[in-house]
């Protein structure tokens, strides 16, 4: 899982980069408008979604490292890391959000002529570098995560043998 929700990420910055090119080709080839105005609205959205399932695959992980914590299968530590792990992910991820929210609501307003066209793009951008840094900072977070996660499991599944062992005798 941790790999797919990596590459997830790196899809949505090529998505994106794409959406980039789209739109400055747009100043260029009148036709393309409606093509970036679409791909720009998907990429939003599959980046949101991306960081949504990202978030709650942290919560859920971090659940069952404090489930095991508390019935003393692991080490106390382990879930005070995942902790750490969410403190320093969910602020990027929840600026990503926002800047994924913020693009398209800007291209709109643009078009509409309600706000300038640079503000759209610096919005791209932010948006762009927000989720290359909340990318980057997950892989990291997603690779520590995964040894904890594997005792956690490790260590639930060899309590539920033994007590299964321990009624069937």
């Amino acid at each position: 899982m941790a790999k797919f929700l990596y590459l997830y990420q790196v899809f949505n910055l090529a998505f994106i980069l794409a959406v980039l090119g789209l739109g400055y080709l747009t100043g260029a080839i009148p036709g393309l408008f409606p093509a970036h105005a679409l791909a720009g609205v998907l990429s939003s959205l599959s980046a949101i979604l991306s960081l949504a399932i990202l978030m709650f695959y942290f919560i859920s992980t971090g659940s069952i490292v404090k489930n095991a914590a508390v019935e003393k299968l692991v080490a106390p530590e382990d879930y005070y890391r995942t902790k750490k792990f969410k403190a320093s992910l969910f602020p990027w991820i929840m600026v990503s959000i926002i800047s994924f929210l913020a693009v398209p609501i800007l291209g709109a307003a643009y078009d509409t002529g309600k706000a300038s066209l640079w503000l759209h793009h610096m919005a791209g951008w932010e948006a762009l570098i927000a989720l290359a840094f909340t990318a980057r900072l997950s892989k990291k977070l997603l690779d520590e995560n995964s040894g904890i996660i594997a005792r956690a499991i490790s260590a639930v599944n060899d309590d539920v043998d033994r007590r299964r062992e321990k009624r069937d005798k």
